[in-house]
């Protein structure tokens, strides 16, 4: 496949059948059986592909979360003053990631589990399921707490247990009993850049970036997107169902045209003005709070914004 570094590609897998996705390429989108409140969010623009950084759909497809790039923005549809409501407007999500676990649905939970870190303070929380609790109590057995603690980046989940583990200096795979066996096609591709099995590969040279998506649904079926951390160029494996699979690249074809290409280069001037114009606000912010003052202490009103 060709250099496609530079064409912004988000996929979210549907947990609750092939038929459920987000197909995102530059500026195209493909999607079916998204939660309404996602549906209005894309069809409006509000959610622009060529803005988007990632799309999250939880274990029953009722709540989701996703960043746009204009600015620490989460988008998000979870249970209002919920444990992961609260952490998204306090701003701990914010310009961060959050990604939802496979779980047992026939089991009924007040709130959704989740991972979230905060990409602006390296903070991350969570609430999940036991194994993976118990996951992460093996992995501190052989890295130090705190190390591992102040360089989790992420977490991506797969079915049936799968997840992965993005640290500052590589990842760390947890693999379910269908992807136990090496010739699985998504064991294959998360192989081929982990220098424990393939020795041309550096130590954190490479990392799972935002926008990857692995099925919470049929383990047979991946998008991942993996990023040199020193070139900054990505490759892209995937497993898809056939029809996505067909899609996606003609996607990809049209994304590649010349005309298109200079479409998503004005598209992405707005998006740096736009992050331009969200830095200049807040230094705005910054200096308004900064000459509020009591007038009879002389000590400053501090505002919290979210």
């Amino acid at each position: 496949m060709a250099d496609i570094t530079d064409i912004n590609i988000v996929v979210a897998l549907g947990p609750t059948s092939t038929d459920t996705y987000y197909l995102g390429v530059g500026r195209q989108v493909c999607h079916n059986n998204l939660p309404k409140g996602l549906v209005e969010q894309i069809e409006s623009g509000k959610l622009p592909n060529n803005r988007l950084r990632y799309l999250s759909l939880d274990k029953t497809a009722q709540y989701w979360c996703a960043e746009d790039k204009t600015g620490p923005t989460v988008s998000w549809n979870t249970p209002d003053n919920g444990p992961l409501d609260k952490l998204i407007r306090k701003g701990s999500a914010t310009s961060g990631w959050v990604t939802f676990p496979d779980y047992d649905t026939s089991k009924r939970i007040a709130h959704p589990y989740y991972f979230v870190a905060s990409k602006t303070t390296g903070k991350w929380a969570m609430l999940l399921p036991d194994d993976y609790m118990n996951t992460i109590k093996e992995i501190k057995a052989h890295i130090p707490s705190s190390t591992f603690d102040n360089s989790v980046k992420w977490i991506l989940f797969g079915t049936a247990g799968t997840h992965v583990y993005q640290l500052t200096n590589g990842y760390i795979t947890s693999l379910g009993e269908q992807h136990k066996d090496h010739s699985h096609p998504l064991v294959k591709a998360l192989m081929e850049y982990d220098p424990d099995f393939n020795p041309s590969v550096g130590r954190g040279e490479w990392m799972i970036d935002k926008g990857s998506s692995i099925s919470l649904h049929d383990h047979r079926y991946f998008f991942l997107k993996f990023t040199n951390t020193r070139t900054k160029r990505s490759q892209f494996k995937y497993c898809l169902p056939p029809h996505l699979e067909q899609k996606i690249e003609e996607m990809i074809k049209v994304a590649q045209s010349p005309a298109e290409r200079d479409e998503v280069a004005f598209d992405n001037q707005l998006v740096t003005l736009g992050k331009f114009q969200h830095a200049h606000n807040m230094m705005r912010r910054e200096l308004e709070i900064d000459n509020v003052f009591d007038g009879a202490s002389g000590r400053r009103h501090i505002f919290h914004y979210y």
